[in-house]
């Protein structure tokens, strides 16, 4: 691998395996107990029932009943789709399967082969996720499968986990302004790679927002325009 940016972080290669020097992973579990924590002492967090009824829309805006609010944004995932706002977007569902498993081996790194298999706590991995077109629930069998033809050694089910996630129909995240509401914005269509694209994408529309940068045209809302 000759191109120096990549060489820096890069501990080994091979022709069946990279190995980086850094790595790592975020329990997104603690992360939004924690950010819930310090959003609630800020008075900036609060538990909302979303329901069609509370949507108020006058003169080219939307206000939710009971909430005063300059902007705002949704970031609703698959719900999207319940809600008559940005019709003209398809939003497709994806679902998902992953597992905790207890392996009685020592592995120091996250290992990414189609699937990830992470070392949660001793002798305890989560390892997922499947990704597979719609909203069915097909089981953890083959990611347990799979994983045990990666690792090569016994490997105990002990829990599965199911989720539906929301995806565009090129793969992409959706971000931007309603094309009639001017005080409306979305998130959505992240796929698989949410926790990854949350940030980049929450950054992009806050800046367009608030400093009136254009978002990058392969995320931007209006690519759907007609």
């Amino acid at each position: 691998m000759s191109n120096v940016k990549f060489q820096s972080i890069i501990k080994e290669i091979d022709e069946k395996k990279v190995i980086t020097k850094k790595s790592g992973y975020l329990d997104v579990k603690k992360y939004l107990t924690h950010t819930r924590k310090y959003f609630k002492k800020k008075e900036r967090y609060h538990r909302y029932k979303f329901d069609d009824k509370d949507i108020i829309i006058e003169n080219n805006e939307i206000r939710l009943k009971g909430f005063q609010a300059k902007h705002i944004v949704m970031c609703i995932g698959i719900d999207q789709k319940k809600i008559n706002l940005f019709n003209k977007i398809d939003i497709n569902e994806v679902s998902g399967n992953s597992i905790l498993a207890e392996l009685n081996y020592s592995i120091k790194n996250i290992i990414n082969n189609k699937i990830s298999i992470v070392n949660t706590s001793k002798n305890i991995f989560h390892i997922g996720s499947s990704y597979n077109n719609g909203s069915d629930n097909i089981g953890h069998s083959k990611i347990l499968d799979d994983a045990r033809k990666i690792i090569k050694k016994k490997l105990i089910f002990k829990k599965s986990f199911f989720g539906i996630r929301s995806s565009s129909k090129d793969r992409r995240p959706i971000v931007g302004k309603h094309f009639q509401l001017k005080n409306l914005y979305i998130i959505n269509g992240l796929g698989s790679k949410g926790i990854s694209q949350a940030p980049y994408c929450s950054d992009k529309l806050f800046n367009y927002i608030e400093k009136n940068k254009q978002i990058d045209k392969e995320i931007n809302i209006n690519r759907f325009k007609t």
